[in-house]
């Protein structure tokens, strides 16, 4: 979960997952979605070696994940049951941040938990450990 809030930490040119994409922008939108789903897609050409398709099965159920994720978060923390800050062993602190300091430890908005979600569902991938 610490490689979300590290990439979010650093200037996008220096970044090998998420260069494309800052935790903030949201899928409220034709054209956020298919950014969103365009590093997807990207996540999963670097991390299992496929270049997969927008309406892919497997992108369109990462996009879920993501979007769901998302979506309950900000409810949770809406309602008080899901706290504004990213736990201590999956965040960067403010000093180690080099940009996007509110979103790598204090995450009021559940943007980089959402990215953490679809990289836990990547990860989970089992082309992830057989290729």
């Amino acid at each position: 979960c610490k490689i979300t809030a590290k990439e979010f930490s650093v200037a996008a040119n220096k970044r090998l997952l998420l260069g494309d994409i800052e935790p903030n922008i949201l899928p409220n939108t034709e054209a956020n979605t298919a950014k969103i789903k365009q590093v997807i897609i990207d996540v999963y050409e670097r991390l299992i070696g496929e270049k997969l398709e927008v309406n892919d099965e497997t992108i369109i159920a990462a996009f879920d994940v993501y979007d769901s994720a998302l979506s309950l978060g900000k409810k949770g923390i809406d309602s008080g049951n899901i706290s504004t800050r990213i736990t201590r062993d999956c965040a960067v602190s403010k000093n180690q941040a080099e940009v996007n300091k509110d979103f790598v430890f204090d995450d009021g908005d559940y943007y980089t938990r959402a990215w953490q979600a679809l990289f836990q569902f990547v990860l989970m991938d089992p082309r992830y450990f057989y290729l």
